[in-house]
């Protein structure tokens, strides 16, 4: 129940509507951005696939970040530096 609290216990999600294409009328910044939960704006990426593998790297970050933030009785793997 604790983690529920926690807005960085809750897992990122990936929606398609974050990944948006937008140009300057200089031409300046011109390129594909993400957000990541409405906060931060990642870009530009010169292709939309580019900024779609950028997104999921950075969510697969943001998932092992709360993973790792829990408490020590959270259950599942830990890895430790002794085998």
């Amino acid at each position: 129940m604790k983690d529920q609290a926690r807005p960085h216990a809750q897992a990122a999600r990936f929606d398609s509507k974050q990944i948006f294409f937008q140009s300057t009328f200089d031409g300046k910044k011109t390129g594909w951005y993400f957000t990541v939960s409405g906060n931060h704006v990642y870009g530009p990426f010169a292709y939309k696939q580019i900024a779609e593998q950028i997104l999921e790297g950075v969510l697969q970050r943001m998932q092992e970040a709360s993973e790792h933030s829990g408490d020590d009785n959270q259950a599942g793997p830990r890895q430790t530096g002794n085998a």
